[in-house]
């Protein structure tokens, strides 16, 4: 008898020797980076109508990348983040994604009720779900060919602080659309209009400086104890506490768990060269993160192509044509008026390579799958799958066709070291 464990240690088994042959056959023979390379593979196994047994729905899958995987993942990326560098350009990372993506929101959540019939509720729900970016699939590039550290600062950064602004508005724009499908109203009047965004407002602020603080604290704590304790294995498992504890603390008290691992992330990675640490505890940590980061690479890319809807894909292609269009549109909407608002402001500018690099870098993965496969049942099945389809259509489109020319569009704009 298979008990539910065992079929999803079977499943597991399959998954990693699955990745584990995509890993050779991507850095051997293909050369394709290898979270593209795992969602490619992922699509093809399932239009040959393999099956996983696992048994997740939808919800649960969507509450397993938020709240397991992406931890983890924006964790180790704060840890690898050079710290002065990321405070060097703080004031960019911040209007690019503290500004730049609330307005982007609102440009495509206006576009979308012309373009995509959405009410404009929908419409402002779907844009806070699909934009937020997602920097794994880009920073590989980026050190392949030779990037500039300040370039894959300003992308990597940029995306860390828009996903916690992201989930701020999702969670606003969610309320705002189960309340519209109650009375059969939106809220289009102006003042109703001006009191979400006064509430939009506060809560941008409360969730960035919350999960800021939170972030803080947990790092200070932990990492006192970690200095006076000194051991590998204690080092791993409390910087284990520290990304987890950071993201549900802050959670739990209503601020962004999001900025707060990032926050917790980025404290370490100002602490990491101190001699506090022994050289086998810094090792360690390294090692282990990266092997964490990458076991969950693998399953969040691979899963990703599994259960993509192929049926609904191709249901709802003309109107996820439109939605890839509306997004880039408003990505490069606020990317490039923004830059030059810093450049004006600013000594240390945005070069204009750089700008063409941050609108065609905004690939829209996890967290945008996350928030769409965690839909409450309240929200209307059939448009709880054309926001899954459109949000899928997307992810995958920016992932594979982004992803893919990256490279070759730093080598054109002359901004790689490497041939």
């Amino acid at each position: 008898m298979v008990t539910g464990v065992e079929t999803v240690l079977v499943d597991l088994v399959v998954l990693f020797t699955l990745a584990g042959a995509v890993a050779a056959f991507a850095a051997t023979v293909v050369r394709v980076p290898y979270t593209i390379a795992l969602v490619l593979v992922g699509l093809a196994v399932s239009l040959l109508g393999v099956e996983f047994r696992s048994g997740l729905t939808p919800e649960l899958l969507g509450e397993l990348i938020l709240s397991v995987l992406v931890p983890a993942l924006l964790f180790q990326g704060a840890t690898r983040i050079d710290a002065a560098r990321f405070v060097e350009n703080l004031g960019t990372i911040l209007v690019l994604a503290v500004v730049g993506l609330p307005v982007s929101v609102v440009l495509l959540g206006v576009a979308g009720t012309v373009v995509l019939g959405f009410a404009l509720p929908v419409s402002l729900l779907f844009a806070a779900i699909v934009l937020p970016t997602d920097p794994v699939a880009v920073l590989p590039i980026f050190e392949e060919v030779g990037a500039p550290e300040r370039l894959a600062v300003l992308v990597d950064c940029e995306s860390m602080l828009n996903d916690g602004v992201a989930v701020v508005l999702y969670a606003a724009f969610l309320e705002v659309s189960l309340r519209a499908f109650e009375s059969g109203v939106g809220p289009s009047t102006p003042t109703a209009l001006g009191g979400l965004l006064l509430r939009l407002v506060i809560g941008i602020a409360v969730a960035m400086a919350g999960g800021v603080l939170v972030g803080a604290l947990v790092g200070v704590v932990v990492y006192g104890v970690v200095t006076v304790v000194d051991d590998e294995l204690t080092t791993v498992i409390l910087s284990v506490v520290l990304a987890y504890g950071a993201f549900l603390l802050g959670e739990t008290l209503g601020v962004s768990g999001v900025v707060a691992v990032v926050t917790a992330g980025l404290f370490i990675a100002e602490h990491r060269t101190y001699t506090t640490l022994s050289a086998d505890s810094r090792l360690t940590f390294r090692v282990t993160w990266r092997s964490i980061a990458f076991v969950g690479n693998t399953v969040l890319f691979l899963t990703i192509g599994l259960v993509t809807p192929f049926d609904q894909l191709v249901r709802f292609a003309l109107p996820i044509g439109a939605a890839i269009a509306l997004v880039f549109a408003a990505r490069a909407a606020v990317v490039y008026p923004l830059s030059e608002l810093v450049n004006r402001s600013r000594l240390d500018s945005v070069p204009r390579p750089y700008q063409h690099v941050l609108v065609w870098s905004g690939i829209h993965v996890s967290i945008p799958l996350a928030l769409v496969l965690g839909l409450p049942p309240a929200v209307p099945a059939p448009l709880a799958q054309r926001l899954r389809a459109l949000v899928f259509g997307v992810a995958t489109f920016t992932l594979v066709v982004q992803g893919l020319s990256m490279a070759p569009l730093l080598h054109y704009l002359g901004i790689s070291t490497r041939e």
